[in-house]
């Protein structure tokens, strides 16, 4: 027997197009007027459309890491009962499926 390879021959399709006649317009490209305030590209976050220039927003104020700590301690034991349950279930599961598998063999 002798081993032949299939081969696949790439075959072009030709999508059909829909012929435009050449006689239609294009249309006319609209020219963009822009207009100078004066503003680089930093300041452009206080223009408004009409180019005159807003307020700045208030600077942010900073909080202390004291507060973020607080937050972040807050967070994480509201997160540790959970994550105990869900590990003590892995657990639980892991153990069952080793002690299957032992019996088993």
């Amino acid at each position: 027997m002798s081993s032949q390879k299939k081969v696949k021959k790439k075959v072009k399709i030709n999508p059909v197009r829909e012929e435009v006649p050449k006689d239609t317009e294009k249309p006319k490209k609209v020219k963009v007027t822009y207009y100078d305030d004066d503003s680089t590209i930093i300041d452009m976050s206080y223009a408004n459309r009409k180019g005159e220039k807003r307020e700045p927003p208030p600077k942010r104020v900073r909080t202390p890491a004291s507060s973020k700590w607080k937050t972040f301690w807050a967070a994480f034991k509201k997160m540790l009962i959970p994550m105990f349950v869900a590990l003590i279930i892995l657990a639980v599961i892991f153990l069952a499926l080793y002690g299957i598998g032992r019996c088993s063999a």
